[in-house]
């Protein structure tokens, strides 16, 4: 069985989500993080659950689909490192982009 870890990038995703759920549904902003943040724990048992990732096509970078967001992870050595979670409408790519300030 692998550690799940929630990269500090993960973390923030999250959080923005409840935030921008908040505005019109408290209790749906919370379970909806709630929901995501323990989607992953399944990946402990069975690691290659998720689907490759489109855009990265990689065997390691692996996602789960959970409603409409898109919870994507990293297969490591020794543990399974959540890396971002993000909406279905938004573009992957450009969001790796801008976290290493290449916007």
């Amino acid at each position: 069985m692998a550690e799940v870890v929630w990269t500090l990038e993960a973390l923030e995703d999250l959080n923005t989500i409840g935030i921008f759920h908040e505005r019109t549904s408290p209790s749906y902003a919370s379970s909806l993080v709630e929901r995501l943040y323990e989607a992953v724990v399944v990946l402990e048992a069975h690691s290659r659950l998720g689907r490759k990732v489109p855009e990265i096509d990689h065997d390691l970078v692996r996602e789960l689909i959970v409603e409409r967001y898109r919870i994507v992870y990293q297969l490591m050595r020794d543990r399974i490192e959540i890396v971002a979670v993000l909406h279905s409408r938004q573009d992957l790519v450009q969001k790796f982009r801008e976290r290493r300030g290449e916007a």
